[in-house]
């Protein structure tokens, strides 16, 4: 008799396929936050260039603002 028997063959193919979607759904994930961490880095950069390279509270405020997506963001 095979090793198999006592098993169900299509559950542990279900299980495998769920652990693979899981590693490929966290792969994706980090992949979006490292791209969404660049983009913002960027923005940062460009905002700090055209304001004279000083970092103020009225700068970082304006940044927050800007990553939220929120003009009216008040920390």
């Amino acid at each position: 008799m095979s090793d198999l028997a006592g098993y169900d063959v299509a559950r542990l193919r279900a299980a495998g396929a769920a652990r693979v979607g899981d590693f490929l759904r966290g792969v994706v994930g980090a992949s979006i936050r490292y791209v969404r961490d660049r983009r913002a880095a960027r923005a940062a950069k460009r905002d700090l260039y055209l304001s004279g390279q000083k970092l103020t509270d009225e700068m970082e405020r304006k940044m927050i603002a800007h990553l939220m997506r929120n003009r009216s963001f008040r920390p």
